[in-house]
């Protein structure tokens, strides 16, 4: 199992990377997805974290690139100890592993090969203070925690209901 989710993982962080070169290379900017309100436009955040980003902290890249490896070998530290212990993680817990596990590979390669999170998907809607860039290794870290999110509530239904 853990195999499969650190293989997908990479399969993904890859993904990512992937497109991202395929954005600069190419050079494609301006292309609509969702009329004018998602398009794309490549930007590069050399903020390195969303907290520099929103709250103006200025952490360096060693201790932000030190808190991206701690974080992969502690998700990677619990997927083994759910597969020691035998937790089931269901469709759910693996998904929610896979993603995040990918969000944070991807984020450990944009802050050492990119300086930064090159962003490239933007969204423009007029009821936003200001528009939002970001790119896939986003998504999957926000369809990881939701994912988590329903893997720990389904889990502590069912531990309710067999008390």
């Amino acid at each position: 199992m853990v195999r499969k989710i650190l293989l997908m993982a990479a399969g993904l962080a890859s993904l990512d990377q992937l497109v991202k070169m395929l954005v600069l290379h190419v050079g494609i900017s301006g292309v609509s997805i969702v009329g004018r309100h998602i398009y794309i436009s490549p930007k590069l955040n050399t903020q390195l974290s969303m907290y520099n980003s929103l709250f103006g902290f200025a952490l360096g890249a060693p201790f932000l690139i030190a808190i991206n490896a701690g974080l992969i070998l502690a998700a990677a530290g619990l997927l083994l100890y759910a597969c020691r212990k035998q937790i089931k993680l269901g469709r759910a817990g693996a998904c929610a592993a896979d993603f995040l596990q990918a969000g944070l590979w991807a984020s450990l390669i944009d802050k050492i090969f990119w300086g930064g999170s090159y962003d490239w998907l933007c969204v423009d809607i007029p009821v936003f203070p200001a528009r939002y860039f970001f790119d896939l290794k986003d998504l999957y870290m926000d369809i990881g925690a939701v994912l988590l999110c329903v893997f720990l509530v389904s889990n502590l239904r069912k531990q309710r209901s067999e008390q």
